[in-house]
């Protein structure tokens, strides 16, 4: 295979995947035939094909994201699961037929605003101020005159998304602008207010505040808030102050778009967040070696920070990551399939990393 690979880590990682690839085709193909001796409708054979090659896309991600947890203590862009050119480069030591087609892209969901993170712990509704302010924060960098369509009432939007989650509280409204059950009844098309965590980033679209405020969060395509938001980070472990779970809200630094970092950021400082995306790509010509190791603390290096806005950035950031979402796009017999998987890496009690799916989305 021909590489660009920037460290040692990267090529003792292709090298597991060479041999990690050739079973993940082969079950591929031992499914193909399978389906040719099954069936003879052409169409769903084709359909077939492109799941199976779509789903052996996502084992090779899980594969690779375990074999990197082996190796570094930390996650970032400049990891082998984050290089495009690494992970064409797997796909291709599969082996897969010339008119099929296997694109793979990996991206760090604790990358992204932690929605349920709003609250300390649930049940319960006892806000996370920390995470108030990172919410303020972002949304101001969205009003009128700096992108077009979020309201300028950051509260009624922070919330409402408080009232959407907190319980224990007997349906109380939070300040003048939030909403419980009564508001959403009185709707045109009725619903209840949860009072619970969300568990599908789509019912954002349902909170008030942010139904009609959504349109400019959204990526270009897929008409979902889930570029800037996610609803997992559950945290395993039970809260110490109360409650039975708590998402800890923590954004990785070393991951988080450039939108993201800005709002992390103290106010005054959100035109820093280019410097630092780059600064964490930076290389050292002419090897193509990476300047610098994202290690814990890193952002102190270009970023300068008084001891109060210092505490409440470290209270907001970590450096690795557990969950992870992988999109594949599988072309098998002129069939398509896209398939967008959840995946949680964790450590077995032998002491070896592995991942296990949490959810997988199909494109339609």
């Amino acid at each position: 295979m021909n590489l660009t690979i920037h460290d040692e880590k990267g090529s003792v990682l292709v090298v597991t995947l060479a041999v990690a690839a050739v079973l993940v085709a082969a079950g591929f193909h031992i499914k193909r035939i399978t389906m040719d001796s099954a069936t003879g409708a052409a169409v769903n054979r084709c359909l077939f094909c492109a799941d199976q090659l779509a789903r052996s896309g996502i084992n090779l991600a899980m594969m690779i994201l375990a074999d990197d947890a082996e190796h570094s203590t930390i996650d970032s862009v400049q990891e082998a699961w984050a290089d495009p050119e690494i992970l064409t480069s797997a796909v291709r030591a599969m082996g897969i037929g010339r008119n099929d087609r296997l694109v793979i892209s990996i991206t760090d969901e604790l990358s992204r605003i932690q929605v349920n993170a709003l609250l300390k712990y649930f049940p319960g509704h006892t806000v996370n101020p920390d995470q108030i302010l990172l919410w303020q924060h972002f949304l101001s960098m969205h009003r009128p005159g700096r992108t077009e369509g979020i309201s300028e009432n950051t509260d009624e939007i922070i919330n409402s998304l408080k009232d959407w989650l907190d319980s224990e509280d007997g349906n109380m409204v939070t300040g003048l602008s939030g909403a419980e059950s009564d508001y959403y009844t009185s709707l045109e098309h009725p619903y209840e207010c949860a009072d619970g965590p969300l568990d599908d980033i789509r019912q954002l679209m349902h909170v008030k505040g942010l139904a009609k405020n959504l349109g400019v969060l959204m990526p270009a395509a897929g008409n979902e808030p889930d570029r800037f938001f996610t609803v997992l980070g559950l945290d395993p472990a039970k809260p110490e102050n109360g409650g039975a779970f708590r998402y800890p809200g923590k954004i990785n630094i070393n991951t988080a778009d450039e939108n993201i970092i800005a709002a992390l950021l103290p106010q005054g400082m959100e035109g820093m967040a280019h410097e630092i995306a780059e600064f964490r790509l930076e290389k050292i010509s002419p090897d193509g070696r990476f300047a610098h190791n994202l290690i814990p603390g890193w952002y102190k290096k270009i970023i300068p920070m008084s001891r109060e806005n210092q505490a409440v950035f470290d209270s907001l950031v970590c450096y690795s990551s557990s969950i992870f979402r992988v999109k594949v796009s599988a072309v098998a017999d002129r069939s398509r399939c896209t398939l967008t998987a959840f995946i949680k890496r964790h450590k077995k009690p032998s002491g070896q990393w592995t991942c296990s799916v949490i959810q997988v989305k199909r494109q339609e």
